[in-house]
């Protein structure tokens, strides 16, 4: 198991237990997490990306009846809740974190597939800073029901190691509060 698979082994597995959980949740987990980090939009493009990631996953997951379907993953997702996803991932993101003079990029955007008609629910709208040299997602924070991406680019920014990193954003954030939380955090505004 890899060391990203270990942290997502963490996390309570959210089905109820049946006969038919047949893809173990840490290879769901990693699937979508590596398909979401590798630029997937959304459950349909990280099942396609695991398929094709197949033969190298294959090292470090169990997968007993080969990668998840879309749905499976998007099921499991849809059962986690964002926070502990996030409590799971930041340790192992913030190992990752940019290098001293590397840039990062604030981004608001809504993932794709993540709504359901039942119960209610639209699709879920995300702020997203990524490694402007890897490509690399930093964090990722959900947006409040109710909320805009502003009021959520704080909080993403509270998780990031700013130190010494040049930081931009989309229109969204550039308010006077937001490039004031960026400088006292040690980074540069641009």
């Amino acid at each position: 198991m890899c060391a990203l698979g270990e942290k997502l082994e963490t996390m309570a597995e959210p089905r109820r237990h049946c006969a038919n959980l047949k893809p173990p949740r840490g290879d769901i987990s990693l699937v979508g997490v590596c398909g979401e980090l590798g630029g997937c939009e959304d459950f349909v493009e990280s099942a396609a990306w695991g398929k094709v990631q197949e033969a190298a996953g294959r090292s470090f997951l169990e997968l007993p009846h080969g990668i998840p379907a879309p749905d499976t993953v998007k099921r499991v997702f849809a059962l986690l809740k964002p926070t502990t996803r996030q409590e799971v991932l930041r340790p192992w993101l913030l190992e990752r974190r940019g290098r001293p003079g590397a840039w990062s990029h604030g981004e608001g955007k809504t993932l794709r597939q993540t709504g359901r008609s039942r119960p209610k629910l639209k699709a879920l709208p995300v702020v997203r800073a990524g490694a402007g040299q890897t490509g690399r997602t930093l964090g990722q924070v959900a947006v409040a029901a109710k909320s805009k991406e502003i009021t959520a680019l704080p909080e993403l920014l509270k998780l990031l190691d700013l130190q010494e990193k040049s930081v931009t954003t989309e229109a969204m954030g550039g308010q006077k509060d937001i490039a004031q939380t960026i400088v006292a955090g040690g980074g540069d505004y641009r």
